[in-house]
């Protein structure tokens, strides 16, 4: 997976919430990164503690290299619907922390027009 491999040692990475980031959140804690994690949902945060993934907060960490979430609904234009869990204000406040922000998503989030779910 393409946002596991932008993990590097020593990074601080936001973790949003979802389906997409729980495969997100896996495949990182099988690769080990010697990285701190600031999950954006208690769901995220428990999951990523049992796996063995190093957290953090953002009082610690107040900028994150790197923020990666996952969408709703994504359009062939690429444009997309976020936010339809509950995390939302704190995936936002973790994401405007972070430089870069990475959006995953999986085929079954691809739609034709947006609001088709």
């Amino acid at each position: 997976m393409v946002a596991a491999k932008l993990v590097k040692a020593g990074m601080a990475v936001g973790l949003g919430s979802g389906t997409t980031v729980t495969h997100v959140v896996r495949i990182l804690a099988e690769q080990r990164p010697k990285a701190i994690f600031i999950p954006s949902s208690f769901a995220t945060q428990k999951l990523a503690s049992e796996l063995g993934l190093g957290l953090g907060s953002l009082e610690d960490h107040p900028m994150l290299d790197l923020m990666i979430d996952g969408a709703d609904e994504v359009d062939p234009n690429f444009d997309m619907i976020k936010g339809k869990g509950g995390a939302q204000t704190r995936e936002k406040i973790v994401a405007s922390a972070a430089r870069k922000v990475v959006i995953v998503v999986d085929r079954t989030k691809l739609v034709r027009r947006l609001g088709e779910r």
